[in-house]
């Protein structure tokens, strides 16, 4: 279990000083929304497929999201979610033109895709 803590920086007395593990990355946001604002944490992790059990730094992360993702996309908004999700990302290749089984597993979370043939994805659907 990872603890957080806010602390005040006595130099800057109105912004807080979050102190995390490194290998999370944090994004935040201010709503304001029917009976106040509300402050939106996102937690961030990343991790090699090869490796699952071991997170990737924030220093990993940053340059890896930003090589993956088209120009100007945002890897997340910071809006509300009902649940946590699992981007993965990557390529997979059929050797010989036959089907491939990608398998992704999270906690109790599964997902499975076959791999056939050339797909892309251009974002509309």
């Amino acid at each position: 279990m990872v603890d957080y803590y806010l602390v005040t920086d006595i130099r800057a007395p109105s912004m807080p000083l979050v102190i995390k593990p490194r290998t999370l990355s944090l994004l935040h946001r201010v709503e304001r929304r029917p009976g106040g604002p509300r402050l939106l944490i996102t937690v961030l992790a990343s991790f090699d497929l090869a490796a699952p059990a071991r997170l990737e730094s924030e220093q990993v992360l940053w340059p890896m999201a930003a090589a993956a993702l088209p120009k100007g996309t945002l890897l997340d908004a910071g809006l509300p979610k009902p649940r946590a999700e699992l981007l993965v990302g990557g390529r997979v290749q059929a050797p010989g033109a036959r089907e491939l089984l990608m398998e992704a597993r999270l906690a109790t979370l599964h997902w499975r895709m076959a791999v056939f043939g050339d797909r892309w994805w251009d974002g509309t659907h």
